[in-house]
């Protein structure tokens, strides 16, 4: 357990300020943003290395992808049960992740390795879980 684990979840609310930190603390040169967002693709918060990129867009194309996804889950697999999806591109990589309902977003470089940026994905997403729920309880 380290320090931000106390100062994230803040029975109030959410400290934006140590989500960042805890967000840019998993960037390594492979990964190039990550982003948290709601469901519907509104920015909860984001770090990005590559600033000529627009996180509210990319936000808003991996919510969109997500939704098509749940969807087409529920109309073919009966399940809503969607747990990560990852994306090859050869422009880069991205690996969205649901996060106590919300998404977690995760943009590399083609050269990085997908196990690496999904095991990242996964860590992210334990470790946001408790805080990120007692968030939407209060809410």
């Amino acid at each position: 357990m380290n320090d931000y684990d106390n100062e994230v979840s803040s029975p109030c609310m959410l400290k934006t300020k140590v989500l960042h930190e805890i967000l840019n603390e998993a960037h390594s040169s492979d990964i190039v943003g990550i982003v948290l967002m709601t469901l519907e693709g509104s920015l909860v918060a984001y770090t990005n290395r590559n600033t000529d990129e627009d996180s509210t867009s990319s936000a808003a194309i991996a919510s969109n992808i997500w939704s098509s996804y749940v969807h087409l889950g529920q109309m073919v697999l009966y399940s809503d049960d969607l747990d990560m999806i990852m994306i090859d591109g050869k422009d880069g990589q991205v690996v969205i992740s649901n996060a106590a309902n919300m998404l977690l977003c995760i943009f590399a470089k083609p050269s990085a390795a997908m196990g690496l940026i999904k095991a990242k994905a996964q860590i992210l997403c334990r470790h946001l879980d408790k805080p990120l729920r007692s968030l939407k309880q209060q809410g």
